[in-house]
């Protein structure tokens, strides 16, 4: 529906597109040249509402995930157990593992629990991939990476294009690292429709 919608709206305004693309296809190809090469990836995009999750290798989608669940249901569960305001409930819900308080770190190992078994849905056919790459701003998430190879048993890192990171603040370096990723998809020669805007329909 969204990808129609999309659609319906580019041609209504007279914009001649290639094609829709997945965020997370942008997100991979802002970061191949940091940490990625031609290997079979799994990209998990945590955002404030829902996570997108996705196997990709030789850049195709093989498979994909999405759970309603994001970063601001556990900042909603931090700020009701605790009593705190959003704007408290969201600092404390980065700061992780690290958080001093107990009850917030238990709430958070709560929390991302319910992104295990869709995780292991995505990887119960093999290969497995050879690295996972987290996104999303809820990656800022103190000791998220690291839960994310505890719980995969695979290397992770956090997916932020080389060209974003002179902007310094991390949470502008993810925001914009799918953008930019699109952008570049977008421009790559493609034959006859080389320089038609590829246009997102995931994500954030």
């Amino acid at each position: 529906a969204i990808r129609k919608a999309v659609s319906q709206a580019l041609e209504a305004v007279g914009v001649e597109s290639e094609g829709l693309r997945y965020s997370l296809r942008g997100t991979l190809a802002a970061c191949m040249n940091d940490t990625m090469s031609s290997q079979r990836i799994l990209v998990i995009d945590i955002g404030g509402c829902c996570t997108d999750m996705a196997i990709l290798e030789d850049d195709a989608l093989v498979s994909t995930q999405t759970v309603p669940w994001g970063g601001m249901v556990l900042v909603e569960a931090i700020a009701k157990a605790q009593r705190l305001t959003m704007d408290q409930a969201l600092s404390a819900s980065l700061q992780g593992w690290s958080s001093p308080t107990p009850a917030v770190q238990r709430l958070v190992e709560q929390q991302l629990s319910v992104l295990n078994m869709p995780v292991q849905t995505l990887l119960k056919d093999a290969p497995l991939p050879s690295v996972v790459m987290v996104t999303g701003r809820t990656a800022l998430m103190d000791g998220l990476v690291e839960w994310v190879e505890r719980t995969t048993e695979i290397p992770a890192v956090l997916g932020r294009s080389s060209r974003a990171k002179h902007l310094g603040d991390l949470n502008r370096q993810l925001a914009l690292t799918p953008a930019i990723g699109l952008l570049e998809l977008a421009v790559k020669p493609s034959g006859p429709t080389q320089g038609m805007a590829g246009v997102s329909s995931g994500g954030e």
